[in-house]
């Protein structure tokens, strides 16, 4: 009623969004934040991002066969992550409503979870490991290996350090 135009479900690239610009004053770009960061440690390509697993879950069957990763398909694994944030603790909550037999979260520094979710995760037997970092990933021999000499068991191995928004559609320079 007061000439707010809202685009929902629209897929934006460049040619709509300098449309979409030309034709207003002013442009709100609220994209959210939906591409997973990641780590390039040794072994990178074969993490799942936590981004994906929760996607899977949400949109999906509870199978991870959607993405370009596929979650252990029989129960009884054991599971490493990276981050041990909230977001982290949702992940290893639905880990192990997945089947998971073992599940660690894995930090660099003190552990920024908190509240429901990390009560929850606890209380499933997530266990809380930092400062570690991690300097490869061996899918093959099922191994995480740290900086400090020390590995880890791990079937799958998710990461969940954030996300960043997707805004390759605004023009370079654009001020956000």
């Amino acid at each position: 009623e007061i000439g707010v135009d809202v685009h929902l479900n629209t897929k934006v690239n460049r040619k709509l969004f300098d449309q979409i610009y030309k034709e207003h004053e002013v442009v709100i770009v609220a994209s959210g934040a939906t591409e997973a960061r990641i780590i390039e440690f040794a072994g990178w390509e074969e993490v799942i991002p936590g981004i994906e697993f929760l996607k899977a879950i949400n949109f999906g069957p509870l199978s991870l066969t959607t993405t370009r990763f596929t979650w252990p398909a029989d129960s009884n694994r054991e599971v490493d992550f990276k981050g041990a944030r909230v977001v982290g603790m949702d992940i290893a909550f639905q880990a192990w409503n997945l089947g998971a037999a073992q599940v660690s979260a894995v930090d660099i520094q003190p552990p920024a979870s908190f509240g429901v979710e990390r009560e929850t995760a606890e209380a499933k037997g997530t266990k809380i490991v930092w400062p570690k970092v991690t300097e490869r990933y061996d899918a093959k021999k099922k191994k995480i290996f740290f900086n400090d000499g020390s590995s880890m068991d791990a079937d799958a191995v998710i990461i969940s350090i954030g996300e960043s928004p997707v805004l390759d559609f605004l023009p370079a320079g654009m001020d956000i």
